[in-house]
């Protein structure tokens, strides 16, 4: 039923689409392939956060080590498509937005505060619920309260351990309620990946102003130059000067000034696609083919540094912080120009699919800790002796000492897509509806 009401639909914004160029002359393009990339991006940040599993494959787990360029690469796609979506007259001087400004920031919160004022609140519940049933043996020191310092200089993570004041916990809560968490650089509260959500909060309050200007450029790879080199002046400041200690690291991490040059990269590349565009001037079959041996000599190259510095330098700290903070900057911009001018799909059903999973990447970053949290611990409970549950739980808790299969791993992305998926259909689309009917007058 799903599927043939996006096809209705889909066909529907066709013919209203179709007579709305009749008349205004523009094409405001839908990138299928962006919708699956995004997803992907997403998907790479939870097997960034979950994939704990000594017993796994080296190669596996070294594959998925570096979640900095997919959150980074994410920041630049929702520059990029926030651009194109919500911009007319791209690629032209008389670039405008295409609705007022407040129903735009309406709009941006709606989709944005219902994921995370959920996932906080069931993740506190987790917090609460996990030192009760104490089935992990450091169970006993998670809470609320119990928050880990930033810090990449090599202090054991005995001494990065905080407990937060009750003041601090009210800050924290305050903080988190109006989405203002990521600009704590000392340590991350609750809900710890949702400091993305905080840090996108403020690149949408930023957006209407920038977009206009950087649009209006008549000179962009020379702003690309610029934008580059405002990204690494933090970082090279702080490697120079600190020792990447607290709140340094924290600072570098999550601080929407800090990261907003790749908000903002995002926003450049629609306009350079668009230019390109009404140039005629986008890449051909062989510019693809060159763009993409680019794309994995640079890969190569980004790996092979952080590679060097972590086993021959003992400095990995170094190289982690300079690729995090925008060394490869232009990297992600290309590869995800390279993936906009690839042949779009013209299949329904990987569309539609598509649409649902690429809607699903915001629930994703919001919903997979605490289901982790939740799923981790049945997993170890089920892999002693689960009989013992529901007569003995202190027992089967202490026959769970198998560490858990990585195979079953596949089982919780699985399931976390799921909910993801449904999360954002059933629960946040309708409050997100009823926030944009209360909020924007007709």
């Amino acid at each position: 039923k799903d599927y043939y009401n996006y096809i209705v639909k889909r066909m529907e914004n066709q013919l209203t689409y179709g007579l709305y160029m009749s008349v205004n002359n523009i094409k405001n393009e839908h990138f299928t392939t962006l919708e699956w990339f995004r997803f992907i991006l997403s998907l790479y940040i939870v097997i960034f956060h979950t994939f704990n599993y000594s017993t796994a494959p080296t190669w596996i787990r070294d594959f998925f080590d570096t979640g900095f360029f997919a959150t980074s690469s994410f920041f630049i796609l929702s520059g990029f498509i926030l651009a194109h979506v919500y911009l007319k007259n791209k690629g032209t001087p008389q670039v405008v937005m295409r609705e007022p400004t407040k129903d735009f920031f309406i709009k941006r919160f709606a989709n944005l505060y219902p994921i995370h004022i959920i996932s906080m609140i069931l993740f506190m519940i987790v917090l609460v619920a996990i030192p009760y049933a104490n089935i992990n043996p450091n169970d006993t020191g998670v809470g609320l309260r119990a928050v880990t310092l930033d810090a990449t200089n090599g202090v054991p993570y005995s001494e990065l351990r905080h407990v937060m004041s009750n003041t601090e916990l009210v800050i924290a809560i305050l903080m988190n309620i109006f989405m203002i968490q990521s600009w704590n650089a000392y340590y991350m509260m609750f809900n710890f990946p949702t400091w993305s959500i905080s840090t996108l909060f403020f690149f949408y309050l930023v957006f209407p102003y920038a977009a206009i200007k950087i649009h209006q450029l008549k000179k962009p790879y020379f702003f690309l130059f610029i934008l580059n080199a405002v990204a690494l002046i933090p970082v090279v400041l702080c490697l120079m000067y600190t020792d990447m200690g607290n709140p340094e690291a924290g600072f570098l991490h999550r601080n929407p000034i800090v990261r907003l040059p790749e908000f903002l990269g995002g926003i450049l590349l629609c306009h350079i696609y668009h230019q390109n565009k009404l140039n005629n001037k986008l890449p051909n079959t062989w510019g693809m083919v060159k763009l993409f041996i680019l794309i994995v000599i640079l890969l190569t190259a980004m790996r092979s540094f952080l590679y060097a510095m972590t086993n021959y330098w003992d400095s990995w700290f170094i190289a982690y912080h300079l690729l995090h903070n925008g060394l490869i900057l232009s990297l992600e911009m290309l590869m995800i120009y390279f993936i906009v001018n690839l042949p779009q799909i013209n299949n329904d059903r990987i569309n539609y699919w598509g649409e649902r999973l690429g809607n699903s990447s915001l629930p994703l970053f919001a919903l997979h800790i605490p289901i982790y949290s939740v799923f981790s611990r049945i997993h170890k409970l089920l892999s002693g002796n689960p009989s013992l549950c529901f007569e003995d739980f202190r027992g089967c808790v202490a026959a769970a000492t198998v560490a858990p299969d990585y195979r079953y791993y596949l089982l919780y992305l699985i399931v976390t897509i799921i909910v993801c998926v449904y999360f954002q259909e059933k629960i946040v689309v309708p409050i997100r509806k009823t926030i944009i009917n209360h909020g924007i007058k007709k």
